[in-house]
C-alpha cells in the first residue's frame, strides 16, 4: 500500500512514532485549528513537504502551536519511513480524513472532530456498512456474556456487522458470536493494534475478510484508559443503532453510552435487568431504550429505526418491535393479573422508564389487554365475560 504525501504530512504532524520523540505531535483539537488555518490559506497538509514550507510557517502565528514545534514534527521523516515499513509490512493500512475511503459516518457524524488518522488491518470496506454496536462492560456476569455472544450471532444472521471494542468480557463475546456465525466484525481498538493483527484468534478472519480492527492511535501504543474513552465515540459513530448489554454504574461503557444519549448520533438499546449494581437502568431513565427481549428475539434491522416521536403507538413499526413490546406485554399481564399496579410499580419491576412504559400500557388498554383505574391509576387485566377467554384462563 502507497501511503500519499497529503497522508504522509498528517501523519508527521499527529503521530508519536516512539517513546523517545522529541516533540509532542498535535492534538485533535491542535490538529483542527491548524488544519483549517491551512484550509483558510488554501493549501493542504502536503504543501508542508516541499521548499515552501519555511515561507507557509512563516505565516502562521499561534500562542500556544509555535512554527518551530511544527518544524520538528516534519523533520522527522526518517522515523516515519521507518515505522511505515515496520506497520505496512505486518499488514497495516493507514487513512486520514481528507482520504476518500475515510469512513463517512464519522465525518457526517464527528465533524471536525473526527480522527485525522485511522489505522487497520483487514478489509477497510467493513468501516463503511454500518452495523450494531454491542457494548458492555468487562466483568459483566454469565448471562451478560452469554447473551452478548448469541446477539453477535443474532446480529450476524441478519447480514449486518457487529462493531465492538475488542476488550474481554461483552465486547469479545459479542465478536466472537457473530464471527462463529459467519458474520463479519468490525473492532475499534484503544491499543496495540499491531500485536492484535498477529494474534491467532483474528488472523484468519482478517485474510478472510470477515474482520477489520482499526485504531486512533499508533498501532504500537499501549493501554491508556483515557484513550480507551475517547475511542467509543468511533464505536458508536461507525454503526447505525448500538445496545449495551451491562454497564456499570462508573466508568468507560456509563460514560460512552451517556454521551450517545446526549449527541443523539445513534438510538442506543440497554438491555434490561435487575442487576441493583449495573448502570442498565440509569441509562434506560437517561432516555436509552429498554431492550426486553432474549437475543434471539431481536431484530437487528429495526433497532436502528425507533426516534422518540415513533412511539405514538406503543413502538414502531416491524416485527423486531412487535416482538418488543409483547415481550413488554407478557410479564406486565402476569403483574397486573396478580393485583392492580401502579405505573411506578410496574416502571420498577420491569426495569422501564415511566416515559416509555407510559406509552406502552396506553396502547395495552387501548386494545382492551389492560384495564386503567383510578385513585390511584392503576392497571389490571379485564375481568372474563362468558365464552371470552383471557391470558389467565385455564
Amino acid at each position: 500500500m502507497q501511503v500519499s504525501r497529503q497522508a504522509q504530512a498528517i501523519l508527521l504532524l499527529t503521530v508519536r512514532f516512539s517513546a523517545q520523540s522529541d516533540a509532542n505531535p498535535l492534538t485533535l483539537t491542535e490538529w483542527d485549528r491548524f488544519a483549517a488555518w491551512l484550509q483558510g490559506m488554501d493549501r493542504r497538509p502536503e504543501d508542508l513537504l516541499g521548499q515552501e514550507r519555511g515561507s507557509l510557517l512563516a505565516e502562521w502565528q499561534d500562542a500556544e502551536i509555535s512554527a518551530s514545534r511544527l518544524g520538528m514534527l516534519l523533520d522527522r521523516g526518517s522515523a516515519l519511513a521507518v515505522a511505515l515499513d515496520r506497520w505496512l509490512g505486518a499488514g497495516l493500512w493507514v487513512v486520514t480524513r481528507g482520504d476518500r475511503h475515510y469512513p463517512s459516518r464519522l465525518k457526517h457524524r464527528l465533524g471536525r472532530m473526527s480522527p485525522p488518522v485511522l489505522f487497520g488491518c483487514g478489509d477497510p470496506a467493513l468501516l463503511h456498512r454500518g452495523g450494531v454496536a454491542v457494548v458492555g462492560s468487562r466483568k459483566a456476569p454469565p448471562p451478560d456474556l452469554e447473551y452478548a455472544w448469541h446477539l453477535g450471532a443474532r446480529i450476524a444472521e441478519a447480514g449486518l456487522p457487529v462493531v465492538s471494542g475488542g476488550a474481554v468480557g461483552i465486547d469479545e463475546e459479542a465478536m466472537a458470536g457473530a464471527l462463529e456465525a459467519g458474520g463479519s466484525v468490525v473492532g475499534v481498538l484503544p491499543h496495540g493494534l499491531l500485536g492484535a493483527t498477529a494474534e491467532s484468534r483474528y488472523r484468519t478472519h482478517l485474510m478472510m475478510g470477515e474482520m477489520a480492527l482499526i485504531s486512533p492511535y499508533q498501532p504500537e501504543a499501549r493501554f491508556e484508559g483515557g484513550n480507551a474513552k475517547r475511542r467509543n465515540k468511533i464505536i458508536y459513530c461507525l454503526s447505525d443503532a448500538a445496545v449495551a448489554v451491562h454497564s456499570g454504574k462508573t466508568g468507560g461503557t456509563f460514560s460512552g453510552a451517556s454521551q450517545v444519549l446526549r449527541e443523539d448520533w445513534i438510538p442506543l438499546w440497554v438491555r434490561v435487568n435487575a442487576d441493583p449494581e449495573s448502570g442498565n437502568a440509569a441509562l434506560i431513565e437517561s432516555g436509552g431504550w429498554a431492550l426486553t427481549v432474549d437475543a434471539a428475539g431481536v431484530d437487528p434491522a429495526v433497532l436502528a429505526a425507533p426516534r422518540r416521536d415513533a412511539m405514538a403507538n406503543g413502538g414502531v413499526s416491524g416485527g423486531g418491535a412487535e416482538a418488543i413490546y409483547h415481550s413488554f406485554l407478557t410479564p406486565a399481564l402476569q403483574l397486573c393479573g396478580e393485583q392492580a399496579r401502579t405505573l411506578d410499580e410496574l416502571s420498577v419491576a420491569l426495569g422501564l422508564t415511566t416515559d416509555q412504559l407510559g406509552l406502552w400500557l396506553s396502547r395495552a388498554v387501548s386494545e382492551e389487554r389492560l384495564v386503567k383505574l383510578a385513585d390511584p391509576d392503576r392497571y389490571e387485566p379485564p375481568r372474563s365475560t362468558p365464552g371470552q377467554l383471557t391470558l389467565f384462563d385455564a
